[in-house]
């Protein structure tokens, strides 16, 4: 079963690669695993203001995908949201859940368990590559 937990400075190499893959798959890109290597959208939203920041790892602690989440007083929104290609396992659909990162922008508790306040559109549908949600 998918945990979802903080992202930790640890885990950001291992996300900023799992969403360059994502990403770099679904727009079909020759190398994946070095498309958008110029940009950074992992480390420069983790510990940013008005930002959370959320991990997906398997029952075996990998982490598997990351989701960012930013508060502007009554503005909030999520993204870039990525995993890896998961399909077919017990994390498909956890993984990429938003209503982690939907309760942390409406003030709730962010964790598992928690009530939600809004309810997140289900994501239990998974691609050969990728389920994710961009927001710029």
């Amino acid at each position: 079963m998918t945990k979802i937990r903080a992202l930790t400075e640890a885990d950001l190499s291992e996300a900023q690669r799992i969403l360059r893959v994502a990403f770099g798959t679904f727009l079909g890109a020759p190398d994946p695993e070095q498309f958008w290597s110029d940009l950074d959208y992992v480390y420069g939203r983790f510990g940013a203001e008005h930002t959370a920041a959320f991990a997906a790892e398997d029952e075996e602690g990998v982490l598997v995908g990351s989701n960012f989440a930013t508060r502007w007083g009554s503005v909030g929104f999520f993204g870039p949201l990525t995993t890896g290609p998961i399909c077919g396992t017990a994390a498909s659909g956890s993984a990429s859940s938003p209503q982690p990162a939907i309760n942390w922008m409406l003030g709730a508790s962010a964790m598992p368990g928690s009530s939600p306040l809004l309810k997140a559109p289900s994501m239990s549908g998974c691609t050969a590559s990728s389920a994710f949600t961009h927001a710029f």
